[in-house]
Parts: C-alpha cells; sequence; structure tokens
C-alpha cells in the first residue's frame, strides 16, 4: 500500500488532472528540514516555543571561553593578593628593624643582628 502510494505521488505532473485539480505542481521527496527545525527553535517557535530544561552540560557548551576565562581571573586575583601580602610582610618587618635599631641599619645598611 505504502509503495502504491508512493508511486502515484511521484508519479504525478504538472500536467496530470490530479495535479492540477489539487492545484500542485507534483510531489518531491521531503528535504533536509534541518535548517528548518533549528530557525524554529532559535525562533522559540511550537513546537520549540518552550525554553529546554537547563543543565551544567548546556552551560558549558554555551560559556566555556567565559567560565575559563571567570576561573583564570580568579587565581590572578587569588596570586595579586598573595603578593601583596607577602610584600607587606617584608615591609613590616623591615620597619621594625630600623625603628629597633635605625642607626646600625642606616650606617651600615645591614639588618641588626641580635
Amino acid at each position: 500500500m505504502v509503495r502504491k502510494l508512493s508511486v502515484a505521488l511521484f508519479s504525478l505532473t504538472p500536467d496530470n488532472p490530479t495535479s492540477q485539480a489539487a492545484r500542485i505542481a507534483g510531489f518531491v521527496p521531503p528535504l533536509d528540514y534541518l535548517p528548518v527545525e533549528n530557525l524554529l527553535r532559535e525562533l522559540h517557535l511550537e513546537p520549540y516555543d518552550k525554553p529546554p530544561e537547563l543543565t551544567w552540560n548546556m552551560v558549558w557548551k554555551n560559556y566555556a571561553f567565559e567560565i575559563l576565562a571567570a576561573f583564570i581571573l580568579f587565581l590572578a586575583l587569588i596570586a595579586a593578593f598573595l603578593r601583596i601580602s607577602l610584600l607587606s610582610q617584608r615591609i613590616a618587618t623591615a620597619a621594625n628593624r630600623i625603628q629597633r635599631n635605625p642607626i646600625n641599619s642606616v650606617m651600615y645598611c645591614t639588618p641588626p643582628t641580635r
């Protein structure tokens, strides 16, 4: 039955009375409708009008670059904070040495010894 219907549909031509009565020029096999489906999804038209359920995989797929950039920036901020803390500690230590023995530190440019 399906085969007979397919043969009948594919044999329709524009000058066939059946084609003229149906106001069609014939019948062709279906094309690839993936671009149409993608357009319907992008425009959120039926049956794709409901937003898809959000998953971590979708977030990573869409925002991998932004996530990696934010992570690298976060690591850089932590490294800068640690560097500033270390330098601040060194400055505080040097200030304490100068306050304890300013003459020795200035004259000999060496830290005081105990």
